[in-house]
């Protein structure tokens, strides 16, 4: 039971720092997708951080959009393992998600850091666009294991098109700057609200979402399939 349980709390961990497809308002079905999530790992996974943009991409809209949102994940990896052998019988992530607007007063330097953001990431030495793979090229990535460093994972899409990136470097690497600026950026901006009011779904191709099921989080100790209405 308790390796069967840590399967499912690790399934269920890793699900959450990928993030949702969708972040719904309950009341009116309208919903955000992600612009930017990027991940932060401290070595050895003892720790693990997310933190994402999300925007209104309801369908049929000319106005009342949705704000946009900042989502934070935290969890404690280790600690949570560690805390199961303890506590057998839990099936759940003990891990932290914050949702919530951008305070008024950031809102113009999230967008013009969002927009500096970017230019890091594909003017960055260590990136090469995605292309068809024929010789099994990568990433150069160059690190002085003397220095401290982090693992990270980068996600951004502007309505067209969309990139996902991961790699490891020093924290004093020009990219790992931006993203350790961004990360404190958005925990200022964030204006916490009640996830009561908001769900998050989560699509995979699978033969119960061809029959029109899904999963969905209430942010609750649980996560529930749920057929389509």
């Amino acid at each position: 039971m308790v390796r069967e349980n840590q399967r499912r709390v690790l399934t269920i961990g890793n699900k959450l720092v990928a993030g949702p497809n969708a972040i719904f308002r309950i009341s009116d079905g309208s919903w955000l997708e992600k612009d930017l999530h990027f991940s932060i790992y401290e070595e050895g996974l003892k720790k693990i951080e997310t933190y994402s943009l999300w925007t209104d991409d309801s369908m049929n809209k000319e106005e009342n959009f949705l704000s946009p949102m900042i989502r934070i994940l935290t969890w404690e990896r280790r600690r949570d393992l560690n805390d199961l052998n303890d506590n057998k019988t839990r099936k759940f992530p003990m891990i932290d998600v914050k949702l919530g607007i951008i305070h008024d007063d950031k809102l113009e330097e999230v967008n013009q850091k969002f927009i500096s953001f970017q230019k890091i990431v594909t003017e960055n030495n260590n990136y090469i666009p995605f292309k068809l793979s024929t010789k099994r090229d990568s990433a150069d990535i160059k690190i002085n294991y003397d220095q401290e460093y982090i693992d990270y994972s980068i996600y951004m899409r502007n309505g067209a098109q969309s990139f996902e990136f991961c790699s490891t470097g020093n924290n004093s690497d020009n990219l790992v700057k931006g993203i350790n600026d961004f990360k404190k950026l958005l925990q200022e901006s964030i204006q916490v609200i009640n996830k009561s009011e908001w769900k998050e779904r989560y699509y995979e191709l699978t033969e119960d979402y061809i029959e029109g099921e899904f999963l969905e989080w209430y942010y609750e100790d649980n996560i529930n399939k749920k057929a389509k209405s």
